[in-house]
């Protein structure tokens, strides 16, 4: 399960295969990488949060995925104290570390659209843990809150996705019909130069000339160019 700071949609852009057939495998080769990659940046995290003393203090009142939220954890009118707040400042050192490293990861595969909507969901999320900080929300207000941002960023990429999807689509559709024109241009062009007769030009054979010269009379020269 992918950790609260870094929850991605599974809806993945697949390879164009209008690229050649040799980049597309490398493409492939370099998600499954990037897959691995995520598995251990995402384990790294985890370790992290359940290992790093300095959040103790918090862990019992913020779950590791917000989506999991217990009763009790919902409905926490409590604010943080200093002790707490001190933690909730290293939580956002914690998460930024490993928000930036996904971030990183995903931003090599990604398009330009997705990266940035990816990118303004962590400002967002920073942004309500700076609200619980600063005392102007309880924790469970801040649970619900996190909860509906992370719904709308997950089904803004994957909205987003699915119309990138349709575009790659249309290229693809739009490139296939042309590839069809120029093959059926191209046969066409075979067909009418197999239809033309073979005119084959016999070399005519070149004419040679011949000059002869006599001196009969002293002084005088005659040529003549058979």
């Amino acid at each position: 399960m992918r950790w609260i700071f870094f929850v991605f949609s599974s809806l993945t852009l697949s390879g164009c295969e209008t690229i050649p057939q040799q980049h597309e495998r490398e493409q492939r080769q370099a998600r499954a990488g990037l897959e691995a990659a995520l598995d251990s940046a995402t384990a790294k995290c985890r370790s992290d949060w359940e290992t790093d003393a300095r959040l103790a203090p918090i862990r019992d009142k913020i779950p590791l995925v917000i989506s999991t939220a217990s009763f009790v954890q919902l409905n926490d009118i409590g604010k943080p104290n200093e002790v707490e707040k001190n933690a909730i400042v290293a939580l956002d050192e914690v998460k930024q570390a490993c928000n930036q490293s996904i971030y990183a990861l995903r931003a090599r595969i990604w398009p330009p659209e997705r990266s940035a909507l990816m990118q303004q969901y962590l400002s967002d999320a920073r942004s309500i843990l700076g609200t619980l900080w600063n005392g102007s929300m309880t924790y469970g207000q801040y649970i619900t809150e996190s909860n509906k941002q992370l719904n709308a960023y997950i089904y803004s990429d994957e909205k987003l996705a699915r119309g990138l999807l349709d575009e790659y689509k249309r290229a693809e559709a739009q490139e296939q019909q042309a590839r069809a024109a120029r093959m059926q241009a191209w046969s066409q062009y075979i067909e009418a130069t197999k239809a033309q007769p073979m005119q084959i030009q016999t070399p005519q054979p070149k004419q040679t000339y011949q000059t002869s010269c006599n001196s009969w009379t002293p002084g005088q020269v005659d040529c003549t160019t058979r």
